[in-house]
């Protein structure tokens, strides 16, 4: 009984980091979309409700790839 416990909180905390994941994932697809139709970064912070700081570092590592 307690390894069933153990097995279900698992499985609740894996779902409840990949819904985190893909939505981390959207956001940045969505970001990527706004540097490409040449949106200002202070624009796309203010929308995202994000620092600038963190808009440059998803550029920087999109143009990584």
């Amino acid at each position: 009984e307690g390894r069933a416990i153990g097995i279900e909180q698992g499985r609740k905390e894996g779902r409840k980091e990949g819904r985190a994941e893909g939505r981390a994932e959207g956001i940045q697809e969505i970001i990527m979309s706004m540097l490409k139709a040449n949106m200002s970064i202070e624009q796309i912070a203010s929308i995202a409700g994000l620092p600038k700081e963190k808009i440059q570092e998803i550029a920087k590592s999109e143009e990584l790839k």
